[in-house]
């Protein structure tokens, strides 16, 4: 074990197959000690790959991607990356269930992911799985995690939260990273509308309607519809 975190840590091992054989009898362990299924469910994944050794701990886009395939699962479900994938064999390949090509957030190539056992559970916490617009991101953000976490809170508890500072210094792609985060837990999804080159401010209303795919409605102004449209998705 090399890092902790919140009520989660992070381990290392020398070979692909004993972090899965780890991690299998973790979570069979916490199975067979559950009183409250409720409140002992703990998601699990496991990558491989590179990393930078510092001082005991590990770094680097190895270590990020782990957490990001982590941060995508359910409590009792164990998601094993490709890279891990190619290097198990019998057994522990013939358990793996092919949960496809998917969005992890803040990472700029898709990953294919497989969950250990047969388990059924929700749907992956992914970009790709919440509707919306976002841009995929071709770098990773790393050393704002305060930023993120601080303005995510404010998200989700104010109707509008507004960024302000000086040109070039990242309020979009800190805006879009906090929408990516968020985007899971937003039945409607998260949504990009760029209106940076309108002059007219008399269009605004249009350009929501058209980013978001609706049409005008008969007989209604663009506000009204757009509001309607809202509405019915509890925004």
């Amino acid at each position: 074990m090399f890092s902790t975190g919140g009520d989660g840590f992070a381990a290392a091992f020398h070979r692909a197959g004993d972090a899965v054989d780890a991690a299998q009898r973790a979570q069979a362990k916490l199975a067979a000690t559950e009183t409250q299924p409720s409140l002992l469910r703990v998601r699990m994944a496991v990558h491989t790959g590179e990393a930078q050794e510092r001082d005991g701990d590990y770094f680097g886009p190895a270590v990020n991607r782990a957490a990001r395939l982590m941060a995508a699962g359910h409590g009792g479900q164990i998601l094993v990356s490709l890279a891990t994938e190619e290097l198990l064999g019998g057994q522990h390949r013939e358990a793996l269930v092919d949960l496809g090509e998917r969005r992890l957030r803040d990472l700029s190539l898709p990953e294919r992911v497989y969950q250990l056992g047969r388990t059924a559970f929700p749907p992956l916490r992914t970009v790709d799985a919440s509707p919306g617009n976002l841009p995929l991101q071709v770098t990773s953000f790393v050393g704002r995690e305060r930023e993120v976490t601080e303005l995510a809170d404010l998200v989700r508890r104010e109707r509008l939260v507004t960024l302000t500072g000086a040109g070039g210094v990242g309020k979009t792609r800190l805006a879009l990273q906090v929408a990516a985060e968020l985007a899971p837990e937003i039945a409607g999804g998260a949504w990009l509308v760029e209106l940076g080159p309108l002059a007219d401010p008399d269009v605004v209303g249009q350009v929501i309607l058209s980013t978001l795919g609706v049409r005008q409605r008969e007989a209604m102004t663009v506000t009204e519809s757009l509001v309607e449209y809202l509405a019915a998705r509890g925004a």
